[in-house]
């Protein structure tokens, strides 16, 4: 299985899979299109059908036999509901890497792909001069550790004053303060799923880094974050995702 977050993939291997499905090729397909094009994985038909596309091809399986069993068991959608831009099911990945497939069959389609996908691409900005682009990931990245470190202390105080951390999390999920990482975050606290994306000790090597860059200048909350992620690591979560700091708090990540 795997997992893409911020343009880093991240896989494991299965022995029951064994490498006939080499996931890992899938999810690097999403890393790469959000960090070459800027284009987020939003799994519709475009991020799916070319994560799988590239995936059966590294796996060196044929197409055909997918299409012949979408056509027996007449799972195929109308073009139109394939292609609204809105996210597919499982069950459409493979119809969406034909429709790949068929694009990559033609020249004149295969060449007009590049330009459509740079045109959907994220809108590239210029911060500075070199290296500056680097603080700027710090930052996000500093955001995004405090919303981490924020969201398991406010599910822990939810337990200790008696309330379900599951409800609490569908409650904050379900509003408008709540950012899709965030959401992201939430959910995995809750089942208490730690697969590491973007492990405790890397984020608080970047938290590390940002306060540097800052030369002590103050920035508390990204130093009460930092701490929050020492403490973590100290604790032995530090290969756990980061939002296994929920482990400070509650110990069983759950309810």
């Amino acid at each position: 299985d795997g997992h893409t977050m911020l343009g880093i993939s991240g896989s494991f291997f299965d022995p029951k899979q064994g490498s006939v499905r080499p996931v890992f090729a899938h999810e690097a397909c999403h890393a790469l299109l959000a960090r070459a094009l800027g284009i987020a994985s939003e799994g519709d038909w475009l991020q799916e059908g070319l994560a799988n596309y590239y995936q059966l091809r590294c796996a060196k399986q044929d197409l055909g036999p997918f299409a012949k069993r979408l056509i027996a068991e007449r799972s195929l959608v109308p073009l139109g509901q394939l292609l609204n831009g809105k996210r597919i099911g499982v069950e459409h990945y493979a119809q969406a890497a034909l429709f790949i497939d068929w694009i990559m069959a033609h020249s004149t389609r295969k060449a007009r792909l590049l330009p459509a996908m740079q045109a959907m691409g994220g809108t590239q900005h210029h911060v500075g001069d070199a290296g500056s682009g680097a603080l700027v990931k710090l930052a996000v990245n500093t955001l995004l550790g405090i919303q981490q470190a924020a969201l398991a202390e406010i599910l822990g105080m939810a337990k200790r004053g008696g309330i379900d951390p599951a409800a609490m999390a569908n409650v904050i999920i379900g509003t408008p303060t709540c950012s899709p990482l965030a959401k992201m975050a939430a959910e995995s606290m809750v089942a208490h799923n730690f697969a590491p994306l973007f492990p405790v000790n890397l984020m608080e090597k970047d938290l590390g880094y940002v306060l540097a860059a800052a030369g002590g200048e103050g920035m508390p909350l990204a130093q009460a974050t930092h701490d929050v992620f020492t403490k973590a690591m100290n604790g032995g979560y530090g290969d756990d995702n980061m939002s296994g700091v929920i482990q400070l708090y509650i110990p069983d990540g759950g309810a």
